[in-house]
């Protein structure tokens, strides 16, 4: 989902999500395919005295990437034609290194440019990239471009140094070190040829952008801590601006220590945050440092996911230029957030200049309940062998009932777990095991809070609050539950003195969720009034009023989270969920012990987590249903020790194995109902999937063939994180590739109602310019747009582990199963393609 100013699209979180499918896939790829035999000895051939220089000269050699490329001078011997056959090779193309040197040295220059014609009778998507020398340290030191070349044209791809992928900034390419270059396209089922006719380095480096390792200061670890905000100066106020009115800030106290106090209220703003600025001067040089670090403590009641972001002004090119890390604190509990310069995440981020670092945030999500926290002190550092003094280990503050029970047969704190307000007062009865309630005003409620963190009531679907009628007036309980995100509440019915009854609080919505018709309006994913934000997962609060505007006295005897199974229509598994005249077009129940590899592959890429490998042996056949088992179990991917792996790590060999299902190549189709019928795991930290990607055939590059662009779309059908628990999930679509010019719309609160046997089903109903999701036969979520996709796609089940909001790994409970019972698909006659 698209987000505010301050963080990238959750579907980042997608960055950590299969959001970087293809362009990961590129990366991984032919990473794997040409770092074989780079030198580590380095020696230096000049090859920028003129203006005009050519590197495509007699001094190269040229490496095919595998038997399917052949490489033939050309007749004037000053250019290369290459000629691709179809083969297994994934990228295939050519490595050209200098033959009196290990390097070129390009000093000054600011790209290479390379002139090339498609000798072919097809548009071909030419990559061209240069690369510094490989480390182990640095694996992806290279910049990058692509074009589309028609059949019979010739024109220049151009290489900019620092800049990668449509001229975004890239990796900081040192110029004088450039040890290879690549040329390399999508693999085909045709043969594809092209020539290259020259390669030249042209225009003079800007001395202000030249690359980070010859401009910027390396890390010096005898710098001293630096501080960014003088916590005793006078003027501290005015270097701190709160993003809105809901943001309050001051200084600490007397007797507090020094410090900067904030407090966020709940409201609209959607990124509640503090920005600080640089006293005396437009921006910190932080030179020499590597990290900045903020010392915070919580000082509010409610656990706070607090980020700090470290900028560099932005760029009309380039509107993230920041680094940015994470945490929750405890109320009570002082941490210490670390950003590491060029890191953003957890991972790799924007390549981040010390040197003109402009402003600091520290902001939160939306928020439902207010934070309150002390900044203590924010330095600029470096990483050293003590630096575990600095490190924070995010807790999960998500805690479970026993057996559900929050009250009635549960340890219930009432003199920390409750309280009244507006002259309400509650009153813990020991005899009866009950909490007693009085309301003697409209507005009086009674708050009950978990004893810390959250409650984590994902082992439901809802929430059942029994109450007692203990007054003498007529009483209309209303009780909401409320989560770090949304809440839901529910209005009994008129209850007389001495009559108990028990509220139904369902985490399923009224109104299912409605995408809004245009996915680019910032911060608009949902038409109002459908869907919920409510997140079971992290329940902060229950309060209690009376609708009735007189006195009331309560007594409430039991409140525990219960699972509601599902009252299943007859049509579901049986056919599409309207009329019309339809087509079965797949029919898998996955009977008896061997796969039906008629539809199916059980080996395929992993670009989701960077410790799973997939085994065929891990997509298990038996009793009628398909498991895609995870579990700790060294081994290569995909069972082959010999093959190239395709993965983010670049290493054939990964400590947990997992199962994986595709019908790539063998079963794809545009519009139709496409159903499967589950049950996901309960190990924390796994992500099952059931998904779609574009599939345009074999009469297109592998590149554009698989693409989300040009009318392409991912479909995630179903996308779960087994830390909310059994009963929620993930719908999704995302376009426009998986980069700057990145879209996606969607909503992570499809909650559902299981079957007696814990299965559901998932259903999409995919029709031109409508998308229709459905679970067990309710319709949960709909989007209707012309972007909706128009291409071809084929199915995936995957099962990873990781993804995002804290779904870390508990490997103590594998291994444990994602099953499949069974998969359907159906066709409309009149949109079958011909």
């Amino acid at each position: 989902m698209i987000c505010g100013s301050y963080i990238p699209s959750k579907f980042k979180t997608h960055y950590f999500k299969k959001v970087l499918l293809m362009r990961l896939l590129c990366i991984a790829a032919i990473v794997s395919v040409f770092l074989a035999g780079i030198q580590a000895n380095v020696t230096v051939v000049q090859g920028a005295s003129s203006d005009t220089t050519e590197l495509l000269t007699a001094d190269i050699s040229i490496r095919p990437s595998s038997a399917d490329v052949q490489a033939t001078p050309l007749a004037d011997a000053k250019g290369q034609s290459i000629t691709i056959k179809p083969g297994s090779d994934k990228w295939p193309g050519i490595t050209l290194k200098p033959t009196t040197s290990t390097v070129w040295d390009l000093s000054g220059r600011a790209h290479l440019e390379a002139v090339v014609k498609n000798t072919g009778d097809k548009t071909i998507r030419v990559s061209f990239r240069v690369d510094n020398p490989h480390t182990q340290q640095n694996r992806n030191p290279w910049n990058c471009e692509l074009k589309d070349i028609p059949a019979g044209a010739t024109q220049t791809v151009k290489v900019v140094f620092g800049k990668s992928w449509g001229f975004q900034p890239g990796y900081a390419l040192d110029s004088s070190r450039v040890a290879m270059m690549l040329f390399f396209l999508g693999k085909s089922e045709q043969t594809q040829s092209f020539e290259i006719l020259s390669i030249t380095p042209g225009g003079k480096a800007d001395p202000a952008s030249q690359s980070a390792s010859a401009t910027r200061a390396a890390p010096d670890g005898s710098l001293a801590p630096k501080a960014l905000l003088d916590m005793l100066n006078p003027d501290l106020l005015s270097l701190v601006k709160g993003s809105s009115d809901q943001i309050s800030i001051a200084r600490a106290h007397v007797g507090e220590g020094a410090g900067l106090k904030a407090e966020f209220h709940p409201g609209a703003d959607a990124w509640p945050g503090i920005r600080i600025r640089p006293a005396g001067s437009s921006a910190w040089n932080l030179s020499g440092y590597s990290q900045v670090r903020a010392r915070v403590a919580n000082t509010g009641n409610h656990p706070m996911s607090l980020s700090l972001r470290v900028d560099n002004p932005s760029r009309p090119d380039n509107r993230n230029t920041w680094n940015c890390e994470g945490l929750t604190i405890a109320p009570g509990q002082t941490a210490t957030l670390i950003v590491n310069f060029g890191h953003s995440f957890g991972g790799k981020g924007y390549d981040l200049d010390p040197s003109n670092v402009n402003s600091l945030l520290l902001f939160c999500s939306k928020l439902n309940v207010p934070v309150a926290f002390k900044v203590e002190s924010i330095v600029a550092g470096n990483k050293t062998d003590s630096d575990a003094q600095y490190k924070h280990k995010e807790v999960d503050l998500r805690f479970k009932p026993k057996d559900g029970l929050i009250l009635g047969g549960a340890d219930f704190d009432a003199d920390k777990q409750a309280r009244g307000h507006h002259h309400g007062k509650v009153r813990w009865n020991a005899a009866k095991n009950v909490l007693d309630i009085e309301l003697p005003r409209q507005n009086s409620r009674a708050q009950l809070m978990p004893l810390k963190g959250y409650w984590h009531l994902g082992d439901g679907n809802q929430l059942a609050v029994t109450i007692q009628n203990t007054g003498t007036d007529m009483a209309s309980p209303r009780v909401r539950l409320a989560s770090q995100a949304g809440a839901i509440e529910q209005t009994s019915s008129p209850i007389k003195p001495g009559q108990i009854q028990t509220l139904i609080l369902s985490f399923i919505p009224e109104v299912p969720w409605q995408g809004y018709w245009s996915a680019t309006q910032k911060g608009k994913h949902s038409v109002d009034g459908t869907g919920t934000k409510f997140n079971s997962d992290k329940c902060n609060e229950l309060t209690i009023h009376n609708d009735t505007g007189k006195p009331a006295t309560l007594q409430v005897k039991r409140i525990v989270c219960e699972t509601a199974l599902a009252d299943i229509p007859d049509w579901v598994g049986k056919r599409p969920p309207v009329e019309g005249d339809w087509v079965q077009t797949m029919d898998d129940n996955f009977d008896g012990s061997t796969l039906n590899t008629t539809n199916w592959s059980n080996t395929g890429p992993n670009y989701w987590d960077k410790v799973s490998r997939w085994s065929p042996k891990n997509a298990i056949m038996g009793e009628g249903v398909v498991r895609l088992r995870y579990e700790k179990k060294y081994g290569p991917h995909n069972d082959d020790p010999n093959a190239r792996p395709r993965n983010l790590t670049g290493k054939i060999f990964a400590d947990y194995t997992g199962g994986y299902l595709e019908t790539d190549r063998k079963f794809t189709q545009r519009y139709g109902y496409f159903e499967a019928r589950m049950k996901l795991p309960a190990t924390k930290g796994l992500w099952p999937a059931f998904w779609m990607m574009p599939d345009r055939g074999p009469d297109v590059p592998r590149a554009e063939r698989g693409t989300t662009r040009n009318g392409g779309m991912e479909f995630d059908i179903m996308e779960a994180l087994s830390v909310w628990g059994p009963h929620r999930y993930n719908v999704a679509f995302h376009w426009d590739d998986y980069g700057s010019q990145h879209k996606s719309i969607g909503t992570n609160n499809i909650y559902f109602a299981p079957d007696k046997e814990g299965f559901f089903t998932a259903g999409l109903l995919w029709l031109p310019g409508k998308a229709v999701f459905y679970a067990n036969g309710q319709e949960v979520g709909r989007w209707e747009n012309d972007r909706i996709c128009n291409v071809p796609a084929y199915m995936m089940f995957t099962m990873p582990n990781g993804g995002w909001d804290g779904n870390v790994l508990d490997d103590s409970d594998l291994p444990d199963d994602f099953i499949i019972d069974y998969v359907r698909v159906w066709q409309r006659k009149d949109l079958m393609q011909k």
